[in-house]
């Protein structure tokens, strides 16, 4: 197991490398994080001040762009403020 810091838009990794990605108030770039998350693989998105943070993407949104990917599965989090979403891809 190990932890990598890197830029979410490229992420200069081969396809289906991680089986979890966390991103902690940051733009999603959907279609890197479809690339880098492997079948069966978790995503996790989190913005801890909910729809009050400076990058902030609503959870319909996220579902919506993440299940035309491939991504399924999805729960809903919150401890008030912060709010997340994890989906599981197919």
């Amino acid at each position: 197991m190990s932890f990598e810091v890197g830029d979410a838009a490229e992420l200069g990794r081969p396809d289906g490398d991680f089986e979890l990605v966390v991103l902690s108030n940051m733009i999603p770039f959907f279609d890197e994080l479809a690339r880098v998350v492997v079948p069966g693989g978790t995503l996790v998105l989190s913005f801890s001040k909910g729809a009050e943070t400076p990058i902030y993407v609503a959870p319909d949104v996220l579902q919506r762009e993440l299940g035309s990917r491939g991504f399924a599965e999805f729960a809903k989090f919150s401890a008030l403020p912060a709010t997340a979403l994890r989906a599981k891809r197919g």
